[in-house]
């Protein structure tokens, strides 16, 4: 009696939990893809900027950090990218 009791009781229980973990595990997936995403979208433009600094410190051109995010870059010398 009592053993039936519990299972009536036990085994929705546990569908419940069951359900409540999988929608969980979907949402941190969700998250998980968003986040990547974003990062993706970042590194891009990281990695163009990048490459720029590292041709102007081949031919000698110094610029300096601060001024790339001012948008006023001005140097003496100038690169062509060829």
């Amino acid at each position: 009696m009592i053993r039936k009791a519990a299972l009536q009781i036990g085994v929705p229980a546990l569908l419940a939990l069951i359900a409540w973990n999988a929608q969980l595990a979907v949402t941190h997936l969700k998250r998980v893809e968003k986040s990547a995403a974003l990062t993706l979208e970042s590194s891009a433009p990281q990695a163009e900027l990048s490459g720029i600094l590292k041709r102007c410190h081949r031919y000698g051109i110094e610029i300096p950090v601060a001024s790339l995010f001012a948008g006023n870059c001005t140097t003496t010398r100038h690169f062509h990218a060829g």
